[in-house]
């Protein structure tokens, strides 16, 4: 509810390099922009199916739950 919304910001692993981080920092934010601009749905594509009303609660539930197993 407060706005927040988590996403994956992937990296090469040649542009994981230690003694950049000030540039990884830059990347990483101006990724993260560019990701959090896109429409898509706040806690992202499966949390919408889950949360969508297609099967009544307790289906949804069971269904979460096999899904953490």
């Amino acid at each position: 509810g407060n706005g927040t919304r988590l996403v994956d910001v992937a990296f090469a692993p040649e542009e994981l390099d230690a003694d950049a981080v000030p540039e990884l920092l830059r990347r990483t934010a101006l990724r993260t922009r560019a990701l959090k601009a896109l429409p898509r749905p706040q806690l992202g594509h499966g949390a919408a199916l889950l949360t969508a009303p297609w099967a009544p609660v307790g289906c949804r539930a069971a269904l979460t739950r096999g899904l953490r197993r």
